[in-house]
């Protein structure tokens, strides 16, 4: 039973906890970014939190920062250390880490270093493959205690209800910004980061709305509101069915309209409507493929 969604690049807006309680979500994922201008600290973002909308809750689960930079790209010795600092003696502190399978095997030379032996990191786990590596040290630190969400949400409650603003994955809020903007953003975000005494202030650092790219992107804009129109007509047809009285055409109908809702759902993949590190909306098959579905 599915009880819970990782959003698409993080995106969130206030209005989300409706629709996804609508279908039956109990929780969703998104990152700790989300949560810094609300006020909450780093701390405080080690628990899940209860949010709603019209009166419709869910639960809410960040996405670790920290164990997201640190894997695999560092030795595992420094997730653990990590995991030290903040662990308590209450245990109800959760430190959740998610992430593309991408970034554990695709990427560059993370194949190598997460499942070739010798090509690991030589520094505290003496060449053995990351993924192996990391198990193990789970595995071995038995304070660590690895579970799913829907078993954390039934052995500790919502730290409190709160309200998140509109928000995204930390670099689609930089991309989406106009180029020269960007450049400076970034250099902002990276001095601030990497600055202990201006760690504070990196926490009120807020970069742009994710929708801008409908706008940065003609291209991508021209897709979305197609992709509107032709699901608009779907929908459209599927309320007139109701005014036909033939059973047989009805069903053939039918038939063809479950087909294309799976090719709506296919021109609605994420990756084709933004700039990312590997090309997104510039890649022109992808945008060819989403017209495809379309037409």
């Amino acid at each position: 039973e599915v009880k819970g969604a990782w959003l698409s690049e993080r995106v969130w807006e206030p209005n989300y906890p409706s629709f996804l309680n609508d279908v039956g979500l109990k929780y969703a994922i998104v990152d700790d970014n989300h949560f810094r201008s609300t006020g909450i600290t780093e701390e405080e973002s080690l628990y899940s939190y209860i949010t709603e909308d019209d009166g419709k809750t869910l639960r809410i689960f960040p996405i670790n920062e920290e164990l997201r930079y640190l894997t695999p790209w560092k030795p595992t010795y420094y997730s653990i250390d990590y995991l030290k600092k903040i662990a308590d003696k209450k245990g109800d502190r959760i430190a959740l880490l998610i992430s593309d399978a991408e970034k554990m095997g695709v990427w560059g030379t993370t194949h190598q270093i997460c499942y070739v032996n010798g090509q690991g990191h030589e520094d505290g786990d003496n060449g053995k493959p990351f993924i192996p590596a990391f198990f193990e040290q789970i595995v071995n630190n038995e304070w660590i205690k690895s579970l799913t969400l829907s078993e954390y949400m039934e052995k500790f409650p919502a730290k409190s209800l709160i309200y998140l603003p509109t928000a995204s994955y930390d670099k689609m809020e930089e991309w989406v910004l106009p180029t020269l903007i960007r450049r400076s953003f970034k250099k902002v975000r990276k001095n601030l980061r990497e600055n202990d005494a201006k760690k504070t202030i990196y926490q009120f650092l807020k970069g742009g709305f994710w929708r801008y790219f409908l706008v940065k992107y003609p291209e991508s804009n021209n897709m979305h509101k197609k992709m509107l129109y032709v699901r608009n007509k779907l929908i459209y047809t599927e309320e007139n069915l109701l005014t036909i009285q033939d059973d047989k055409i009805i069903s053939i109908i039918l038939s063809k309209i479950n087909d294309a809702w799976d090719e709506i759902y296919k021109s609605q993949c994420n990756d084709c409507y933004w700039h990312g590190l590997f090309g997104g909306v510039y890649l022109q098959f992808l945008r060819f493929s989403v017209y495809t579905h379309l037409i």
